[in-house]
């Protein structure tokens, strides 16, 4: 019953997301956005248009790993938001800012290729 019940639990994780968020809208301070928009970040909502003004956002952690390895994007913030937001240590990599750019500012960098002169060494 639990795992069937888990796509309504989900719906309703997002619903309680943006209503806190919503309802936050125009106040300073965190107020529970930082962590509303990370985990509906986790679960690859589109953050488009999110009411961020004046937010304390220090921190937010934006990227998804999981989708930034696989050269997808990350946090979508299209007209979003984010006037006046404090965004001190906020990390981004693959996200889509409001104005359309993306930024990838905070993305690990790729592994170099091994030199292909070098190969190991076979097991003895």
């Amino acid at each position: 019953m639990w795992f069937w019940e888990w796509e309504d639990r989900t719906k309703q994780s997002h619903y309680r997301a943006w209503e806190l968020i919503n309802s936050a809208r125009g106040s300073t301070g965190d107020g529970g956005r930082r962590d509303a928009l990370q985990d509906l970040n986790e679960d690859r909502v589109n953050l488009s248009a999110a009411p961020l003004a004046d937010a304390y956002l220090g921190k937010v952690q934006l990227p998804n790993a999981t989708m930034a390895t696989a050269n997808l994007s990350g946090a979508i913030l299209l007209e979003a938001d984010l006037t006046g937001a404090i965004l001190h240590g906020a990390k981004f990599c693959n996200t889509i800012m409001p104005d359309d750019t993306l930024n990838n500012r905070d993305c690990s960098p790729e592994p170099s290729p091994t030199n292909p002169t070098e190969t190991p060494r076979a097991p003895k």
